[in-house]
């Protein structure tokens, strides 16, 4: 039940049966079927899976469990909380096809900065008006490979790159990335990216001049923020320049709020908070009255992936630490710093908790320091966390671990995780049927399966 593409399975002798997600009029895409497994909690299917070597290279090895259903869950509550914007999901966050797939057969659509994530869209049946190209920094090569699949919308933030796309696609429709205030960001993005105030005039101008089609502006607040005036300020700016738009006779047609948004309840700005500011200033600075036809976007991407995917990981050694006092145990995992878990220590509050599936549904819990399984002296995952008691060859597993992990992974001292298994889970089966259009279950005998994984 799994990632078609690394060959992957869970046989129905498991004691559940895998479907296949199959797109209707596939033809007409280059659309993968999905294979996936219903009917489990996501708990039950860690157990399951953990137990089993299917579709592993080897038994111990790290996998990732992404569960489709919560992302149908997670778009019903964008959908509640931003009813004016679509969301776009920032590829780059978690490059995984299956999710590409069922996003998209969510109404979803998708801000790519890359080649290889346009391909990825691609090949999961995305249409090119469901994309833009979002890099203010673009490789010509790519440039033309996104104008050969039809994508249409790009970013830009300067000069250079405004020149660029004249001279490579002078078709192409663009957004005028502005600066924002995001010094209160995690991770701020503003000392790279973003035209300050003082410059997107002059751009526009010199768009105008050089007859390319600015539709309108975007911005992105940094992730992590700790204040609202962020997203405030920055959609004023907007409004401003939308009204210089109209003395030089542009028709903006776009806003992009970029991304940002969290992903889990224990952000210091909830998303809840995000979404009222917003929903508050769109209404002051573009209302539906005047702006009924504004299409306004957003790019998230750890809000979406973040809780859909779930890291397993082997406990390989277990033993006293020496010269560590402070701590009962060290445990050598099958992952680290070297491969998904690369970002574990700037993960945002919430995400890539611990926990296990064997014994107690209230294990014994104690501090360990934590270490990958590299022969890396500085691949240490933690120095002191709260973890349950474990024994070599247990599983950890890490809930909330679908951003910035496996995408990072280096696979340094031959360790990498590259296993993914996909369920809908039980509790949001439901939800996840209500929401895709034109997917059909479909199970496939045994043969079709066989010749599938050998082509």
């Amino acid at each position: 039940m799994i990632h078609l593409q690394n060959g992957v399975r869970i046989t129905s002798e498991s004691g559940y049966t895998p479907y296949y997600l199959q797109r209707n009029n596939s033809e007409k895409s280059q659309w993968e079927d999905i294979e996936t497994i219903e009917g489990l909690t996501l708990r039950e299917a860690a157990k399951i899976i953990s137990e089993r070597p299917d579709g592993r290279k080897d038994f111990d090895d790290s996998f990732f469990i992404c569960d489709l259903g919560e992302i149908a869950k997670t778009h019903n509550n964008w959908k509640k909380a931003l009813p004016r914007i679509r969301p776009f999901f920032a590829v780059k966050v978690a490059p995984y096809g299956p999710l590409v797939g069922a996003f998209n057969a969510m109404g979803g659509a998708f801000e790519c900065s890359s080649k290889e994530e346009v391909e990825l869209c691609v090949k999961y049946g995305v249409p090119p008006n469901d994309m833009i190209f979002a890099n203010p920094f673009k490789k010509i090569s790519h440039i033309q490979h996104a104008m050969e699949n039809g994508v249409k919308i790009f970013v830009f933030d300067h000069e250079t790159e405004l020149l660029k796309m004249k001279k490579h696609y002078p078709a192409a429709d663009l957004l005028l990335r502005i600066e924002t205030d995001d010094v209160t960001a995690h991770f701020p993005l503003s000392e790279r990216f973003g035209a300050p105030m003082t410059q997107t005039r002059d751009l526009m101008k010199m768009a105008k001049e050089l007859q390319m089609n600015i539709i309108g502006i975007c911005f992105h607040p940094g992730s992590g923020i700790n204040s609202v005036e962020t997203y405030s300020k920055a959609i004023r700016d907007s409004k401003e320049l939308f009204e210089f738009a109209k003395t030089l006779g542009m028709n903006f047609t776009i806003l992009d709020i970029g991304g940002g948004f969290p992903a889990v309840l224990k952000s210091k700005l909830s998303f809840e908070e995000i979404s009222a500011c917003v929903n508050e200033n769109l209404e002051k600075y573009f209302p539906v009255e005047e702006y009924g036809n504004l299409e306004i976007i957003a790019e998230p991407g750890r809000y979406y992936s973040s809780t859909a995917f779930t890291l397993a990981t082997s406990v390989l050694s277990k033993f006293e630490p020496k010269h560590k006092a402070d701590v009962d145990i060290e445990y050598v995992l099958g992952d680290g710093v070297h491969g998904s878990l690369k970002y574990y220590s700037d993960l945002m509050p919430g995400e890539g908790e611990p926990f296990v599936v064997k014994g107690s549904a209230n294990p014994v819990m104690h501090y360990a320091r934590l270490t990958g399984p590299t022969c890396d002296g500085d691949d240490v995952l933690a120095k002191k966390l709260l973890v349950p008691e474990m024994d070599a060859g247990d599983w950890l597993f890490w809930k909330n671990a679908g951003a910035y992990t496996f995408c990072f992974t280096t696979g340094f001292n031959g360790f990498k995780a590259n296993d993914f298994y996909n369920i809908i889970s039980k509790e949001n089966e439901e939800e996840f049927w209500e929401l895709v259009n034109n997917i059909t279950r479909v199970q496939k005998t045994t043969k079709e399966i066989h010749n599938h994984c050998n082509e």
